[in-house]
């Protein structure tokens, strides 16, 4: 409300309260008349609202100037707090609303990441087997050359032997060349 109006509702109530009074108290007496019953009241109501004026400029005046501010401050700081609370709000929105995608996009990487990863154990498990084939195959190839070699060496060993029982015991030209295609066939043979 304005002050005109507060004023002019002050006023008026004024007026009209005391004279009401003084009329119902009087009972519409004779000793006085209506003038001077109102006059004093006026001038004691005149007095109380200057004195009350007085007191509201020196003391309430600048206390509600300053809670007014006051307010005026901790509303212009809760307007701030609730557009940052607002911008907040909507960043989690839109977050939240970009989770779903975030879980596909991570889930999809995983796969991706597991794809590449047993490829890469696949692979190395080829390689792994390849050595493993090649190791085998070179130790056999060493398996059989030191076999041929220890055959090799037990034909030599026991033609040896032989040969010495037969020069003890005289060879004919039929046993010699017997033995000699014997050891040549066996030394041949293995060989190959």
């Amino acid at each position: 409300m304005s002050n005109k109006r507060l004023l002019f509702l002050i006023g008026l109530t004024a007026i009209l309260l005391p004279a009401g009074s003084a009329l119902a108290s009087t009972g519409g007496a004779e000793h006085e008349s209506i003038l001077s019953q109102l006059a004093w009241p006026w001038v004691n109501f005149i007095i109380y609202l200057g004195v009350v004026g007085y007191i509201y400029n020196k003391k309430g005046a600048p206390a509600l100037r300053d809670w007014r501010e006051s307010l005026k401050g901790t509303l212009e700081r809760s307007g701030l707090e609730l557009q940052a609370a607002e911008r907040e709000l909507a960043s989690i929105r839109l977050r939240f609303s970009n989770l779903e995608e975030e879980k596909r996009v991570m889930k999809q990487q995983l796969i991706e990441e597991g794809e590449r990863i047993s490829l890469s154990i696949a692979d190395s498990v080829k390689i792994e087997a390849k050595k493993i084939e090649t190791d085998n195959s070179s130790q056999r190839v060493n398996a059989i050359t030191r076999l041929q070699r220890e055959l090799s060496l037990e034909l030599v060993n026991k033609a040896v032997v032989r040969a010495e029982e037969i020069l003890r015991g005289g060879v004919s030209a039929d046993d010699d060349r017997r033995l000699r295609d014997e050891v040549l066939s066996a030394f041949i043979g293995g060989q190959k």
